[in-house]
This record gives C-alpha cells, sequence and structure tokens, in this order.
C-alpha cells in the first residue's frame, strides 16, 4: 500500500458525496443506524485514528479521543475526509521499515494501517453515498490493493470494488452470499 493511495481513497469518497444534495445528509444510510453524517463523521475518526495509532506504535491509545461533530456544515465534513487521510499518509509514509501500531485485531504494519485507512473512507463513503442515492466506485487498482492487504486469504475472481463491498459483507456476489462475520489482516503480511 502506499501512502497516496489514502488520499486517493478520500478524494474518491469526498468526489461522490460532493454533489449530494446538503438537505439529504441528515437521511438514514439503509443498512446501518446511522445518518449519513454519523457515517461519514465515522469514516473521519477511523481515518484519523488509523495515523495515530500507527505513530503511537505499541501504545493502546485508551484516553485519547477523537471528536468529529456530525452536525457540521458538509463541507467541513466533506473537508475532514481529506484532511484525516493526509495525517495517516503523511504517518505511514514517515514510518520506519518495521514500525508497529496496536489495532484491536493485532499489531499493524504502516501497510495494514494504510489499507484499513482506505476501507474505513471507501467503504463507508459507499454506505453514505448509498444513503444520499449517489454512485461511488473505487478505482481497480486501488480495490484491488486494499482487497490483496486486508484479505490476502481471498483470491480474486472479478471486479476489485465489487469483491471489496462484498468482502467487507456490503453486498452479495453472484454464487456467494453476503458475508456477515468477517475480519481484515493488519499483521504483516509476511506472518500471514
Amino acid at each position: 500500500m502506499e501512502p497516496a493511495m489514502v488520499i486517493e481513497a478520500a478524494r474518491t469518497t469526498r468526489n461522490a458525496l460532493a454533489g449530494a444534495p446538503r438537505d439529504a445528509w441528515s437521511g438514514e444510510v439503509p443498512h446501518l443506524d446511522w445518518t449519513v453524517r454519523e457515517t461519514v463523521a465515522h469514516a473521519i475518526k477511523s481515518a484519523y485514528f488509523c495515523g495515530i495509532d500507527l505513530a503511537a506504535g505499541d501504545l493502546r491509545m485508551r484516553a485519547p479521543s477523537v471528536v468529529v461533530d456530525a452536525e457540521a456544515p458538509v463541507d467541513h465534513l466533506l473537508d475532514g475526509l481529506l484532511g484525516a487521510a493526509r495525517l495517516t499518509s503523511h504517518v505511514v509514509r514517515a514510518a520506519a521499515p518495521h514500525a508497529l501500531g496496536y489495532d484491536p485485531d493485532g499489531p499493524a504494519d504502516a501497510s495494514g494501517f494504510a489499507a484499513m485507512c482506505c476501507a474505513e473512507l471507501l467503504i463507508h463513503g459507499w454506505d453514505a453515498a448509498t444513503g444520499l442515492a449517489v454512485p461511488l466506485t473505487a478505482d481497480a487498482r486501488l480495490a484491488s490493493a486494499v482487497l490483496a492487504r486486508l484479505f490476502p486469504e481471498l483470491v480474486p475472481q472479478g471486479d476489485p470494488w465489487s469483491e471489496l463491498l462484498w468482502a467487507c459483507g456490503r453486498i452479495a456476489l453472484p454464487g456467494k452470499g453476503k458475508r456477515v462475520n468477517w475480519t481484515w489482516w493488519v499483521r504483516p503480511l509476511d506472518e500471514h
């Protein structure tokens, strides 16, 4: 995972959501218990924590809190996606080659945090886009990279974006039901 991919994921999400009517942002996301605003706020918060947790190393960051105002103006939320991505991209770029940070799924390396950040931005971006009835599609190269890093056990068989949505339990694919129990691989790939 390249640090620039984190920025690309944020831009993909930001661009998809930016054209939606502002009054629709208070609506519910059909498959979540959140509004569009809450979903985007969660994506921003998650993206910030990817950078914070990698920078903190082996410290389990329980005391710090990232607060994102879900009721902020839409333009501020859209900018928040890019700001959080920039922070994590810089931390990933600056990380030592074997640096690890705390994650509940295990110690993650820089590529794991970059992939998690991309997934949080893209998947929750897709959730928000679904609530806004606008399309969001990730570039095949980006989706392939995230899929390969977080789900190395999966053998790609079709469109990488659809497979990433399936892997994260968002959609069913032909011959594959919707995933209910899933987790991603964040530890260094050589441990898989």
